[in-house]
């Protein structure tokens, strides 16, 4: 089947507005991509209580601005798409106050769009973010946790019965149901607690910020603790964050996925025999297509031109 390749739709930042969200997933379906994939950002923090993680001494990229709600934004992409698979690299799952309204909004963007969602789930990491949630930056391990336990009883269960901290679901009827049965669920993070979360409840698990050569040593690990626990490392997921550098011409000296089309290809193919098994490439985090590009349509030529270059074999 060979590793699956999407797009990132212009979630934030300048150039995310409704007009490019919807040309970019079009495209991507005329083009044969496997799937578009928002982000999660409830604001932009002038002055934030933490930096970036993946890069702290840097300002928060431009993409957190004016980022979309990805549920909505995927519901409005599934009305103009057919085929292609609909993903959010990372729900922030403790932002909600009950795991029922993330159940509910997860499963009503499943029936509407035929079964086509790949639901990433994060344990977040921002403080300004969960303050304006309105829930525990402190908690949000263990909510992560809960969140997790509870989201298959809900979306799966005839009736549900589930309680945890602040929510109660007692013998009541929860709809309506996904089409997928499992919806995957795909882990997110990079830490020990994530492992662990990926064995014990994941389809799958989400990076956009680990480095090239870091791959094969962290899907080793996962696939052994799979073994460990009973369950078939071969039937998780490993899904790829990629922002791409395209030039036009081949460079001598280049960092992953730098590089004129066939270059790009080359990596691609060095991802797949790691065993990524899905990669996004995501435009959001290109300084120019989010911020220095001088309008949202300069924006999306870019885009566009990106997508047209680097397009799965049909």
């Amino acid at each position: 089947m060979g590793i699956q390749i999407g797009l990132g739709l212009p979630s934030g930042g300048r150039w995310g507005t409704a007009e490019n969200i919807y040309a970019l997933a079009e495209l991507a379906e005329e083009l044969g991509y496997a799937s578009v994939w928002t982000f999660h950002h409830l604001l932009h923090p002038l002055h934030p209580l933490d930096p970036f993680p993946p890069r702290p001494d840097e300002p928060r990229p431009a993409a957190g601005r004016d980022a979309v709600d990805p549920f909505v934004a995927l519901a409005a992409v599934a009305a103009r798409t057919s085929r292609i698979r609909l993903g959010v690299g990372g729900i922030v799952a403790p932002y909600y106050a009950s795991p029922l309204m993330l159940a509910k909004q997860a499963a009503t963007l499943d029936m509407l769009s035929g079964g086509r969602l790949d639901l990433g789930l994060v344990a977040g990491w921002s403080r300004d973010e969960f303050a304006g949630a309105g829930t525990s930056h402190d908690e949000r391990a263990a909510r992560m946790d809960e969140i997790l336990a509870a989201l298959p009883t809900i979306l799966e269960s005839e009736v549900v019965s589930t309680k945890g901290r602040g929510f109660l679901i007692n013998e009541a009827i929860v709809g309506p149901r996904p089409v997928q049965s499992p919806i995957p669920l795909i882990i997110g993070g990079y830490s020990e607690a994530t492992v662990r979360r990926i064995v014990q409840f994941g389809h799958g698990y989400v990076a956009g910020h680990m480095a090239f050569d870091q791959w094969p040593r962290w899907i080793d690990r996962v696939s052994r603790r799979m073994e460990d626990a009973g369950r078939d490392p071969a039937t998780l997921r490993y899904v790829c964050r990629a922002t791409v550098d395209l030039r036009e011409t081949a460079l001598l000296e280049r960092r992953p996925l730098q590089g004129d089309p066939d270059q790009i290809r080359a990596d691609l193919a060095c991802y797949e025999e790691f065993g990524v098994t899905d990669l996004f490439i995501d435009l959001n985090f290109d300084p120019y297509v989010s911020e220095g590009a001088a309008s949202p349509k300069e924006a999306y030529r870019r885009a566009e031109h990106v997508a047209r270059a680097l397009a799965p074999v049909q």
